[in-house]
């Protein structure tokens, strides 16, 4: 074989082998970025309806998360801290709603809001820049 040849055969080797990582990296990122928004979404309706046991019961019986914790315990601590600043967020909003909203809207909306945060912007910069870490 000439040396053009093999070089050809290590530089198609060297695109093929790039082309695979980056690929891995982004499938990495993508279920990086999933389960981060995921524990958030499930931490928010529990922090949102004060850890009530029949809630905490629904969602043990869910099997949407992963289990092999791929976020590590400082961004699931991070996660925990951002669903309770946001339970808090929801508590406020229920109190102001008893004094100015129609009667039929009165009260805690937690799904809501937790499902505002999870399809938010912030939230994606959080787990992103999470990732990077």
């Amino acid at each position: 074989m000439g040396i053009r040849l093999k070089r050809n055969i290590w530089k198609f080797l060297f695109l093929l082998l790039l082309f695979f990582n980056c690929k891995t990296t982004k499938e990495i990122n993508e279920r990086y970025l999933s389960e981060f928004k995921n524990m958030y979404f499930i931490e928010c309706i529990q922090h949102g309806f004060n850890n009530n046991k029949e809630i905490n019961f629904l969602l043990k019986q869910d099997k949407s998360l992963n289990s092999d914790f791929i976020l590590g315990i400082k961004t699931y601590n991070l996660i925990r801290k951002l669903a309770k600043k946001t339970a808090k967020e929801i508590y406020f909003d229920s109190i102001k709603s008893m004094k100015y909203a129609h009667k039929s809207n009165k009260g805690k909306k937690v799904i809501s809001k937790c499902l505002y945060v999870y399809k938010s912007k912030y939230l994606d910069s959080i787990a992103k820049r999470q990732f990077k870490k």
